[in-house]
């Protein structure tokens, strides 16, 4: 068993499960489509396990660059036959939103990284 499985195990009777919705996982979509689309309007955390809207698979598999992730998230979200496509598209959102508040203080971080351990 993985690391999930053993403290599901280890600490099963003293905790509290949460509802599908704040653990929605993608391989729900693919696996139970009923249970994604019924429960979407609740869904709050999703946990892109199976794919993921920032590294390519098969003969795209790459780690995606910050800066090229935008770009990116439109070719990947075609994999798959489209399936997970909204999702990539919501991540996408979020990810230049995320970029748009945080401007100045990735800057910094990406000057950081160009400058030359000493």
């Amino acid at each position: 068993d993985a690391e999930q499985s053993f403290l599901n195990h280890y600490f099963g009777a003293e905790v509290v499960r949460l509802p599908y919705h704040y653990n929605m996982n993608l391989a729900i979509k693919r696996r139970q489509p009923a249970l994604w689309v019924g429960t979407l309007p609740e869904q709050r955390i999703v946990h892109f396990t199976l794919v993921k809207p920032f590294i390519g698979r098969g003969p795209m598999y790459k780690e995606v660059a910050f800066e090229d992730l935008e770009a990116f998230v439109p070719q990947i979200a075609l994999e798959d036959g489209g399936l997970y496509k909204p999702e990539f598209e919501w991540w996408g959102e979020v990810f230049g939103e995320m970029k748009a508040m945080y401007k100045e203080r990735l800057a910094v971080c990406g000057a950081e990284a160009r400058v030359p351990p000493s």
